[in-house]
């Protein structure tokens, strides 16, 4: 690879993609709900009581 990929990694296959997601990568940030996890998600928000946080 010649250039940094940009975006999340996980564009492409996610539900939740929108264009700031092709932009630029997420930060980690604190996971909604769960105060000793993180998620690097720029919709973390939409995650909280999905099949994704059983």
């Amino acid at each position: 690879m010649r250039e940094p990929l940009r975006g999340c990694a996980f564009a492409a296959r996610c539900p939740l993609a929108t264009e700031v997601c092709d932009e630029r990568a997420p930060l980690p940030s604190p996971a909604p709900g769960r105060p000793d996890h993180t998620a690097a998600c720029h919709h973390s928000d939409l995650l909280e009581g999905s099949a994704v946080d059983a």
